[in-house]
């Protein structure tokens, strides 16, 4: 990355290469001045794949608070469909991809020269995702369960993969590929997770996915939000999991965006 990043608060958008997976575009806003102690944020996009337009969104949290904002942009021509993004290109075909590969390990690599280039020394880092992205946050904690994620936030996710090795993949985790064990899944549940559902997510729209699987999920965004939270609560009833509504919101990232971002900045907040 350049350093032009570290001297500027303006967001910087420039492709990176995490060993031989696809390049992603990281768009990056920071405070002009980063103190070594700034809290790493990362911003998962939509279907949409437009990582720009959730940093700039974000852009005026990171400059309220000490912290710089990553928003990463898995574009849909190297990172093709449901499967390259929202489902961290752990498949391909029935087929377990190299995890290095993986959507999800290039994450973590991303965040790896973020912290390298402003020198922070805070190894954690915070997560939210909308829609596609909270499918991605979702399943990204469940694939990559040593990620050092302090707090992940999952917003208006259209479906979700279950915690549970007796449902099919991606559904669930049942697949001969995968091999969760009932400690995985503990610890899964144990994670500092909140899912964050619009009190009117309750339309359909092109992008909702209404497969048999999906709908016994609910017949929207705000139902399947709540079956995700049971899913968990089955593994382990004192789960950490919470399910927080935003009244009179829809399906818009930037309307869940300030409650997101207080339960990012204020841990005691649920």
């Amino acid at each position: 990355m350049s350093r032009d990043l570290q001297r500027s608060p303006r967001m910087r958008s420039i492709p990176v290469v995490v060993g031989d997976a696809p390049p992603v575009w990281c768009h990056v806003v920071a405070p002009e001045v980063v103190n070594p102690d700034a809290r790493l944020t990362v911003v998962m996009h939509g279907v949409l794949r437009n990582g720009s337009d959730y940093a700039r969104r974000w852009a005026p949290f990171a400059a309220r608070g000490d912290r710089v904002v990553l928003a990463p942009e898995f574009d849909a021509l190297r990172w093709r469909g449901a499967r390259g993004y929202n489902l961290g290109n752990v498949m391909d075909g029935t087929a377990l991809n190299p995890p290095q590969r993986w959507a999800f390990t290039v994450l973590e690599g991303l965040c790896d020269a973020v912290r390298e280039r402003f020198a922070l020394r805070d190894g954690d880092l915070d997560m939210f995702g909308h829609s596609a992205g909270a499918q991605f946050v979702h399943r990204f904690l469940l694939f990559r369960p040593d990620a050092p994620v302090r707090r992940a936030i999952a917003a208006g996710a259209g479906w979700y993969t279950a915690p549970d090795r007796s449902a099919p993949w991606p559904y669930g985790l049942g697949h001969p590929a995968l091999s969760f064990t009932d400690a995985d899944l503990a610890r899964y549940a144990a994670r500092d997770v909140v899912l964050v559902r619009g009190s009117f997510d309750i339309h359909h729209d092109s992008n909702l996915r209404t497969s048999p699987h999906a709908l016994a999920q609910g017949a929207n965004r705000y139902e399947r939000a709540a079956w995700m939270f049971e899913q968990v609560r089955r593994v382990d009833p004192a789960s950490r999991w919470r399910l927080v509504d935003v009244p009179g919101v829809g399906h818009d990232d930037s309307a869940v965006a300030p409650t997101a971002w207080e339960l990012l900045v204020d841990r005691a907040t649920i």
